[in-house]
């Protein structure tokens, strides 16, 4: 066992976070474990997820790296793109790295998506 993984995730300087901002999908794939039923994540949700990282961001945090998951997370872009800008602008207030990642199926990206 790799106990350097644990201690990985317990150090309080690096906080990863795996966000699913909708469950739905535009594919139907024949693998896919979703049952869709969950639209797109609330407003309440969103400001939660904000306020937990500004309270990590205050508390010693140096690094954060979000993962954007679903459903297919384009379908709810408002919310990749303003969490997304929120952190980015956090990163900057209280000087923490950031990075960001995002599973797709790359039906809505485009070159504005990307920028």
């Amino acid at each position: 066992m790799n106990t350097n993984i644990f201690l990985q995730a317990l150090n309080p300087q690096h906080f990863k976070l795996i966000i699913m901002p909708t469950e739905r999908c535009n594919f139907r794939c024949k693998y896919c474990y979703e049952d869709f039923a969950i639209g797109h994540m609330s407003n309440a949700i969103c400001q939660g997820i904000k306020n937990l990282v500004k309270h990590r961001a205050t508390h010693g945090m140096s690094h954060l790296s979000v993962e954007y998951f679903g459903g297919e997370p384009l379908l709810a872009d408002k919310i990749v793109f303003d969490l997304t800008d929120t952190f980015q602008k956090m990163s900057t207030m209280y000087g923490f790295s950031y990075t960001s990642h995002i599973t797709t199926n790359a039906y809505k990206l485009n070159f504005s998506t990307i920028a």
